[in-house]
């Protein structure tokens, strides 16, 4: 992070970017650990609260991130990201003890072990499956929002600081409701769960396809992010539930994978369906992502004859 603020080109840039992506595993650690390490009547909770905190991370890197661009410069912010990853290191360090158990479990699994589990078995497969259909869709737009925002007659001099704000109400909403969604995981059936949340979201993003104004746009994303706080930790906790506990932690990992391939593949198909079609046809394909994500669900239920999510 701290490198990319000497780029002086974007291919030098793409490079350590992509550095970035095989080294930055800490979020799939997170999630590992915390599954292996809470008890599997809280788990849904708990995978809400470690999504929230992702998610506040994403209002404060948004939002700050937005603004410190404005003042110091965008090199600058770079520096700034990378003192916080120190930052971040010496807490690990300092506060982060692995119980023995899951020390032990861990190293009697492996990658090719756990990979070949979660490819041959149908529910842990097709869980991965709706990961990556909600993650695309979740990220969809991300990429757009600066240019949407410019077309809706957003002040060009707070561009930065408004598209800020704008990713981070989103984010804001999911660090309120992830713990209340994961409450009611482990409390109900996820399929219920995943059905209101993807539905609700799935008409949020068509909604903004057509707001005549950035003002409006903040309400909708908004509410956008009161349920899609549902879907990522829903799937998590599913997919938790249905691990045998001796190589929980490496299987959530693959969890984690099938989110970051969300993030992989949903802002390149639209920065290609921006550039060909338009910005608004990219909110309804984001919606059409997490429609096709609640069919997938109904058609193997059916096909399969089995219970994916509970419904």
């Amino acid at each position: 992070m701290t490198i990319m603020g000497f780029a002086v080109n974007v291919w030098q840039l793409f490079i350590l970017r992509l550095l970035q992506g095989a080294i930055s595993g800490f979020i799939a650690a997170s999630l590992a650990f915390v599954s292996a390490t809470t008890p599997p009547g809280r788990s849904g909770y708990a995978i809400g609260v470690l999504q929230s905190t992702v998610a506040a991370g994403g209002i404060v890197g948004a939002m700050f991130g937005g603004a410190l661009s404005d003042l110091i410069g965008m090199n600058n912010v770079f520096f700034v990201v990378g003192s916080l990853c120190l930052v971040s290191a010496g807490i690990i360090i300092k506060y982060i003890v692995e119980p023995p158990e899951v020390s032990e479990k861990s190293q009697s699994s492996s990658v090719v072990k756990n990979f070949r589990f979660a490819a041959t078995n149908s529910k842990l497969r097709n869980i991965l499956m709706l990961i990556i259909f909600t993650q695309i869709s979740i990220v969809f737009v991300t990429p757009i929002i600066p240019f949407y925002l410019e077309n809706l007659g957003t002040p060009i001099k707070y561009l930065s600081t408004i598209t800020g704000i704008m990713v981070g109400v989103a984010g804001i909403f999911s660090v309120i409701f992830a713990p209340f969604w994961g409450r009611r995981n482990d409390r109900t059936g996820y399929g219920r769960i995943l059905f209101l949340a993807a539905s609700a979201t799935t008409v949020s993003m068509t909604a903004q396809a057509f707001a005549p104004n950035y003002i409006v746009l903040f309400v909708i994303r908004a509410i956008t992010g009161v349920f899609s706080a549902a879907l990522i930790p829903t799937l998590y906790a599913a997919f938790n539930k249905s691990l045998p506990d001796d190589s929980r932690s490496g299987l959530m990992g693959f969890a984690s994978s099938a989110t970051l391939l969300g993030n992989l593949f949903g802002p390149i198909i639209s920065g290609f369906i921006a550039a060909h079609l338009s910005m608004r046809a990219c909110f309804l394909i984001s919606a059409g992502f997490m429609a096709i994500a609640i069919a997938y669900s109904y058609l193997v239920k059916r096909k399969e004859n089995m219970v994916i999510l509970n419904f």
